[in-house]
């Protein structure tokens, strides 16, 4: 089964894992934000895109891939 075919298959999976590894992110980054005592996201007027998209895809792909996982998991459980 080609990768394309399995994401697909799983559709659903795919875009739940993704919203909530998006929301999981945008959290990450709002806070990363607001609590920004050394200047490592924003500082006057410049914003260090680099780190501040690191820290959201550093939060986004393991929160995915964990939800993914177990969305997986439990339907292939449900289905034997």
């Amino acid at each position: 089964m080609s990768i394309r075919s399995h994401i697909a298959a799983n559709r659903t999976g795919v875009i739940v894992s993704a919203l909530l590894g998006l929301v999981a992110c945008l959290i990450v980054m709002h806070m990363s934000w607001q609590r920004n005592p050394q200047c490592e996201i924003h500082c006057e007027g410049a914003i260090y895109w680099g780190h501040w998209l690191g820290l959201g895809l550093s939060v986004f792909v393991p929160v995915s891939l964990v939800v993914f996982g177990l969305i997986w998991l439990f339907s292939h459980i449900e289905n034997t």
